[in-house]
C-alpha cells in the first residue's frame, strides 16, 4: 500500500494525475464553466485567447496566468500548434502541453 501511494505522489509530481483539495475542484470548476475565450486558426497554430472569468455571482474577474493552471481544451486534427494567451499575454510554450487532441496549460508559479 505505501508503494502504490508513493507511486501516486510521483505521478502527481510528473503532472500526470491531478490530486487536489474540494476547495481547488470546486474553484477549478467555476472557472471551466464561467470561463471567456475566444478561439483563432492562424497558419500552423491554433491561438487561445483567454479573456476573464465572467461568473454571475461574483462578476467578471481578471485572470493571471497562474489561475488557468490544469485548465484544458480539445484541439482540432491538424490545427498544428497551440498559442495560448492569458489577457493579451502569450504563455511561454513549456506551459502549453500538447497531446494529441488534448491541450492542457500548466501555469502554476
Amino acid at each position: 500500500t505505501i508503494a502504490n501511494f508513493q507511486r501516486l505522489r510521483e505521478f502527481r509530481n510528473q503532472g500526470r494525475i491531478w490530486v487536489t483539495r474540494l476547495s481547488q475542484l470546486l474553484e477549478w470548476t467555476r472557472l471551466r464553466t464561467f470561463l471567456k475565450y475566444s478561439v483563432n486558426l492562424a497558419p500552423g497554430r491554433l491561438i487561445i485567447d483567454i479573456e476573464a472569468l465572467d461568473d454571475p455571482v461574483f462578476g467578471r474577474q481578471a485572470l493571471e496566468p497562474r489561475d488557468c493552471h490544469g485548465l484544458a481544451f480539445d484541439v482540432p486534427a491538424g490545427a498544428g500548434s497551440v498559442e495560448v494567451r492569458v489577457a493579451g499575454r502569450a504563455l511561454a510554450p513549456a506551459a502549453v502541453q500538447q497531446r494529441g487532441s488534448t491541450c492542457w496549460l500548466t501555469t502554476r508559479a
